[in-house]
């Protein structure tokens, strides 16, 4: 979330405040009772950040990426959880690139992350 919520930002035009003497404190129980999550979860939110946030072309080469780390069984169900909520992800990804004044390249750029490179 924090990732999504900052590259956004950023793209927008926003800035990100940074408090290095934040506390934050987890609970975690060994039970797993708090609750539990399916394991496409993390993947699927990862699809919903690169396709709301990238432009065409990164989309593109992140997602070639991305499905090379998953068998095609898992790639299947992960897509799946994906495409279900694909129309929320269009509606989102026209916001994002239509405010934004700063594309992932330039984001790249500023934090010196090796991709996308243009």
């Amino acid at each position: 979330e924090d990732v999504d919520f900052a590259l956004k930002a950023w793209l927008i035009g926003d800035g990100v405040l940074h408090d290095p003497h934040a506390s934050i404190g987890h609970r975690f129980r060994t039970d797993g009772s708090a609750y539990s999550i399916r394991s496409t979860a993390i993947p699927v939110n990862k699809l919903r950040m690169a396709r709301t946030s990238f432009g065409d072309h990164a989309w593109d080469e992140w997602l070639a990426r991305f499905r090379g780390l998953f068998s095609e069984t898992e790639w299947r169900e992960i897509w799946a959880g994906f495409s279900r909520r694909r129309r929320s992800v269009e509606k989102e990804r026209r916001h994002v690139l239509g405010a934004r004044c700063r594309d992932e390249y330039w984001y790249a750029y500023r934090f010196g992350l090796p991709w996308p490179a243009r």
